[in-house]
């Protein structure tokens, strides 16, 4: 019996500079989470917890698609429980910069959001184009409209 190929993704072009950039906000962008006194004290030492740094977006949407099978306890449907690993992730968008390709099952997902990104930077950058132009010469000409990515 042969053994069946695994396909590897590998990073379009194109979608590089994304992936730098969601490994940057990785890298440098987390739950952060610190005590402060309470607007109301119950009790003498009274503290509530104040979020001053989050996720990223992408990786909260990507924690929220693969939530950990678990029982649910106390909070766990307001706050679920995920799956993944920040490390892993990061392992994966390393093979995706490198051209190594990778196996991984969250690989279509973080194309899919680097995607998303790629484009939504285009859309701004021909506001920004068409802004300009308007400042210039009063009205914004025609302008060809940006073409989709197709990857």
């Amino acid at each position: 019996m042969a053994c069946a190929e695994i396909r590897k993704l590998r990073c379009p072009e194109p979608l590089r500079p994304a992936l730098r950039q969601m490994l940057h906000e990785l890298d440098f962008a987390c739950l952060q989470v610190t005590l402060v006194p309470a607007p109301e004290q119950r009790h003498a030492g009274h503290y509530v917890r104040l979020v001053v740094g989050h996720n990223p977006g992408w990786y909260r949407e990507l924690c929220s698609m693969f939530p950990r099978g678990r029982r649910p306890r106390r909070n766990l449907e307001r706050y679920p429980d995920s799956r993944i690993k920040r490390g892993d992730i990061r392992a994966v968008i390393e093979r995706l910069l490198d051209n190594r390709g990778t196996a991984s099952g969250f690989a279509p997902h973080l194309l899919s959001f680097a995607r998303e990104e790629t484009q939504a930077a285009a859309r701004r950058i021909e506001r920004e184009v068409a802004a300009e132009l308007e400042c210039v010469f009063g009205a914004a000409p025609a302008m060809p409209r940006a073409v989709g990515c197709e990857w």
